[in-house]
């Protein structure tokens, strides 16, 4: 449910075509624009200055855009075309389902044996609905055999984490299940079965401190004896992601009067691009962030792959490091002279570049820019090795309550243990993992894209049956980073939103003594589980 619906502004002159599109991939984006249209890429231009959210599901132009561009060939003027809320429910993807059918082994110390799953799911007419089963943890002998299932209705594409919420659900949810039959409290069951601990594979650890920090020990068994219809429980669950780097560009330029101008063709999505890039700059440069200026989101900037996968900042961070440096260098080599040193003599920091050790033997940034004259610094740089990293892990713990009499879930707390390597910035890296996790709160309890049986018509594409959560329906959420520079960046926009439901899901398990095996936790689910324990289980 982008908060931006899909859509685009073209414009022509002559036949060269101007694009402002809501994409996450500017480049890619002009490719389909020329080849759709059968024009060169050279003659597209994709401008995308801001966007209101894209979560995998935009990327190319798509039919909205081609008739856009086409209408503005026609009229001979700019036209705008942004879907309405309903076109948006119906023509730009959706998340795959998932379905499964599992048996599974564990000893009785809480060592698991075996796992044999058969799985379905579909990704609409044509598509498959792919998801990793079994999810993270050790099952020394596993089968599974998957069916996708073709139906009438819309096309699937990415949604943030493709696949892992699904997997992530069917696997945690039978954990627990497992858990009390051998009576060996979640927490203690998990760190049994995790994979063994590096660096991107924190489990134990997270599980164990955010246990702690949670007051796990609180917990009561499955089934909250608490009289009254109001009851309370716990849940935990894991995740993993990769994420890693890639072919990023840039361009750096230091002119005479000190300004600095940084390009990259990324885009920001709203996860605060444009601000790592002016971080990772001014912190090279030794300035501060005011004196950088970053420009991005324009395909005449250097390449820059589409924002997906969690491989963004990784991609973004290493180049703009390696071509600021590069830009430095340069400056040092005309300022040295000056100062009567070598270049390798100087640094950059606090706004002056002075003589290592000696601060006083330097020069302000401004000034040492003035002996650059009429010749500006213009350096190219790319994305390399060794600046960053892949593969994330996570745990969340939450805490819900539930009414066994309407069957109504609130969440009260959540807490959040993640790592993505190098944090170049706290508040935007807390950000990202707060938005999963009310993305997650979304298709945990309210989301639900209903079907009619025979047409395959979504029968509630609007804002007021497609459900979503208010203000109200978020609670507490407390998150812990862990920073690891040693890994360099990784990215952290999906991983968050990955454990959460599952978590909601363990807890109103533990609330109400009933297994709830399916997404959303609407009230009617919850109570015909409850039924159903009480008629002898589910």
């Amino acid at each position: 449910m982008c908060l931006e619906t899909h859509g685009a502004v073209c414009e022509w002159d002559g036949d060269q075509l101007t694009a402002w599109v809501t994409t996450q991939g500017v480049h890619q984006c002009a490719q389909q624009f020329a080849q759709s249209l059968g024009i060169p890429q050279s003659n597209v231009r994709v401008i995308t200055q801001y966007m209101g959210g894209g979560f995998g599901s935009k990327f190319a132009p798509d039919v909205q855009g081609l008739i856009c561009a086409r209408l503005a060939k026609l009229a001979n003027a700019p036209v705008k075309l942004m879907l309405d809320r309903k076109e948006e429910h119906l023509d730009t993807g959706n998340r795959p389902s998932a379905f499964a059918q599992i048996r599974a082994g564990v000893t009785n110390d809480g060592k698991l044996t075996a796992f044999d799953g058969r799985s379905w799911g579909t990704g609409g007419a044509g598509a498959n609905a792919n998801f990793p089963l079994p999810y993270l943890y050790q099952f020394p002998n596993r089968r599974r055999v998957h069916t996708d299932v073709y139906i009438n209705a819309g096309q699937q594409r990415a949604m943030r984490a493709p696949g892992h919420p699904q997997g992530c659900f069917l696997t945690e949810i039978l954990m627990d299940e497992l858990a009390d039959r051998v009576k060996i409290d979640p927490v203690e069951f998990r760190i049994k079965n995790a994979p063994p601990k590096a660096p991107n594979q924190m489990w134990v650890e997270y599980f164990q401190q955010g246990a702690r920090q949670f007051g796990w020990e609180k917990r009561h068994p499955t089934g909250d004896p608490a009289p009254g219809p109001i009851k309370a429980g716990m849940g935990v669950s894991a995740h993993l992601w990769g994420g890693g780097g890639r072919g990023t560009q840039a361009h750096v330029d230091i002119t005479s009067d000190g300004a600095v101008v940084v390009r990259c063709g990324t885009q920001d999505l709203g996860t605060g691009t444009r601000t790592l890039v002016t971080i990772v700059a001014a912190e090279t440069l030794g300035l501060p962030t005011s004196a950088v200026k970053a420009e991005i989101g324009d395909t005449n900037y250097p390449f820059s792959p589409g924002s997906g996968g969690s491989t963004t900042a990784a991609s973004v961070s290493p180049a703009i490091r390696i071509t600021s440096i590069k830009a430095l260098d340069a400056l040092f080599a005309r300022v040295a002279p000056v100062l009567g040193t070598a270049p390798g003599n100087l640094v950059a920091e606090s706004g002056r570049i002075h003589v290592k050790g000696d601060p006083t033997k330097g020069l302000a940034w401004k000034d040492a820019c003035k002996h650059l004259g009429t010749e500006p610094i213009t350096v190219d740089g790319q994305w390399g090795e060794g600046l960053s990293s892949s593969g994330t892990s996570g745990v969340q713990f939450a805490e819900v309550t539930v009414d066994i009499e309407t069957g109504v879930v609130r969440i009260k707390r959540i807490l959040a243990m993640q790592d993505c390597g190098l944090i170049v910035d706290k508040l935007t890296a807390e950000s990202q993992v707060y938005g999963g996790i009310i993305a997650a709160i979304n298709f945990a309890l309210f989301e639900d894209r209903l079907l009619d049986r025979v047409t395959g018509q979504m029968v509630n594409p609007n804002m007021e049956w497609y459900l979503l959560a208010g203000m109200s329906d978020i609670p507490t959420i407390d998150i812990v980073l862990n920073n690891m520079p040693e890994r360099g960046v990784i990215g952290i926009g999906e991983p968050p939103t990955v454990s959460t439901a599952s978590a909601i899901a363990n807890a109103v398990r533990n609330a109400t003594g009933a297994t709830i095996r399916s997404l959303p936790l609407h009230p009617h689910k919850v109570l015909a589980a409850l039924e159903q324990q009480k008629a002898g289980g589910t």
